[in-house]
């Protein structure tokens, strides 16, 4: 991916110099989220430079799309890593009080005169506006903030739609997987498998991009925390393994949105291939159906993916994150707190046994997924369960919209969304397959 970098500069000594700043200026405000990972430097003497640094003891070079700079150490006055918009969203959200209907407003605001070209965080603002409304119905700033953001989306989705030539008469649309806008992207499966890695996934596959090692190492010496002003300190973090690291940045960082998102786990952890082989196959066999939930409509709420004949990520972790985000009658389907009550097992059971009874079909009871709390399949997936982090499930930091009027619960809050239990099967899916 190529990175767009920025320079601002004040007096420039050289005419080369205040030409490239000007140059970068242009550009200053194009891609904000293609930066992350970057570093500024601030000199003494006032200019500023957004880019790739490296260095010794005596001077620093910065790597930036026009060129080359390099100083002395004793011209610097300061070096950090590049915040993005949305990083900086992420972590002024992590600090509001989600009882108060004011803090919504005032970071909804914040997007609104900082990012109003930004349909990203806006669209995350208009949420934010909704949460507001919803603790305080009559709240005039709000309706009416929210009221300009979705004007100024439709504003610039037209403009979007009208650049990318879809509206061309004649033209043929291109093939695309149809059901691709219903699954996870790659960047939400990186966020699942390294919120749920735990110690018995050594040996996994990790990745950092965007210097994120280095980036750790920068935050915590100017954290206070004792040791890490010491070169001893940062010898012993780098000559950990990969995944030691990766757990030790996770512990020590866990709301670094932009730091934490540049730590890939590129292969699938033990949770997710227990998932597979246990939970999967009873939801498979028994939930995931044309006559229940796997069929062309939502059912009660749920709707899983099925796409015969293969194994896909992109299809497996959509359905996982679906069965642990959903809910029933208030009821989570994976109670990570009291496992056995979990709605994925209860419902399993036949009515005698069950604590918490899966509605009838028709007037039927369904046929149970598990012959008794003692069944093999029940223990594997009770287990499953437990092996979950817990009692609260992790806040996975995810894009996704789940599709269909699906309510989904992904960010980490303990209370989930009620699903009416009179709710009608609605929202047909496109016939297109999958791939």
């Amino acid at each position: 991916m190529t990175k767009k970098v920025t320079i601002t500069a004040g007096m420039c000594v050289l005419l080369i110099s205040s030409l490239v700043a000007v140059l970068m200026l242009g550009n200053a405000f194009g891609d904000d989220a293609k930066t992350a990972g970057q570093k500024v430097v601030l000199l003494k003497d006032g200019k500023t430079f957004t880019g790739t640094v490296t260095g010794d003891k005596e001077t620093i070079t910065i790597k930036t799309k026009f060129g080359k700079h390099q100083f002395s150490r004793e011209q610097v006055r300061s070096i950090k890593p590049y915040v993005t918009p949305m990083d900086e969203y992420l972590t002024k959200r992590t600090k509001i009080d989600t009882a108060n209907p004011e803090d919504y407003y005032k970071l909804a605001n914040w997007v609104w005169e900082k990012h109003s070209d930004d349909s990203k965080l806006l669209r995350l603002a208009e949420k934010d506006l909704g949460k507001a409304l919803e603790l305080q119905k009559n709240y005039p700033r709000a309706t009416l903030l929210k009221r300009q953001i979705a004007a100024t989306l439709k504003i610039l989705d037209a403009k979007k739609k009208k650049l990318t030539g879809t509206a061309v008469s004649g033209a043929r649309p291109p093939k695309v997987k149809i059901l691709d806008k219903y699954l996870l992207s790659d960047q939400d499966i990186y966020w699942i498998r390294l919120m749920e890695l735990r110690k018995n996934d050594k040996g996994i596959g990790i990745q950092f991009k965007n210097d994120a090692q280095n980036r750790f190492i920068e935050a915590m010496e100017g954290s206070g925390l004792p040791g890490w002003d010491s070169l001893k300190a940062k010898k012993k973090f780098r000559s950990q393994s990969r995944f030691k690291q990766a757990r030790e940045m996770l512990l020590e960082m866990p709301n670094e949105y932009g730091l934490l998102k540049d730590i890939h786990v590129t292969k699938n952890p033990k949770f997710f291939i227990k998932f597979r082989r246990t939970a999967w196959v009873k939801v498979r066999q028994f939930c995931a159906t044309p006559q229940c939930h796997g069929g062309p409509k939502v059912n009660g709420g749920l709707k899983f993916f099925v796409l015969p004949g293969k194994a896909n990520d992109r299809v497996n972790y959509t359905n996982f994150i679906i069965l642990v985000g959903s809910s029933s009658r208030g009821r989570p389907l994976i109670d990570r707190d009291k496992a056995a009550d979990s709605l994925l097992l209860q419902y399993g059971l036949t009515p005698k046994v069950a604590k918490f009874k899966h509605p009838k079909i028709n007037g039927q009871s369904i046929k149970p997924a598990f012959s008794s709390v003692n069944d093999p399949t029940y223990k594997s997936t009770l287990k499953w369960i437990k092996s979950l982090k817990g009692p609260v499930a992790p806040d996975y930091h995810l894009e996704y919209v789940a599709p269909f009027g699906m309510k989904l619960n992904t960010a980490g809050m303990p209370e989930l969304p009620v699903v009416p239990k009179d709710r009608e099967a609605t929202d047909t899916v496109p016939s297109e397959p999958l791939e």
